[in-house]
């Protein structure tokens, strides 16, 4: 079997591993990157940093940490927990 490129994008930083959604994301990455081509991309909040992928980093074809993009305001704030009047 030839060896696939694949492209894995995380909504955080999964490295290190120590909770159980970055404990999935980083067996899911890891095992596929024993096998194939992968490049690897996550959001950081500033406290993150993304330090963590460094220790991974070779075992990845290519790694990228984005910073997080800054909440917008959009809808949601206009929520309202209770309903509004229906006409």
């Amino acid at each position: 079997m030839s060896r696939l490129r694949i492209l894995i994008l995380s909504p955080s930083v999964p490295f290190p591993a120590d909770a159980g959604g970055k404990l999935r994301a980083a067996s899911v990455a890891l095992t596929l990157a024993a096998r194939h081509d992968v490049a690897f991309g996550c959001f950081a909040d500033e406290t993150e940093g993304g330090e963590g992928t460094v220790e991974v980093a070779d075992r990845f074809w290519d790694v990228k940490v984005v910073p997080r993009p800054a909440r917008r305001r959009g809808w949601m704030p206009r929520l309202s927990p209770s309903p509004s009047d229906v006409h």
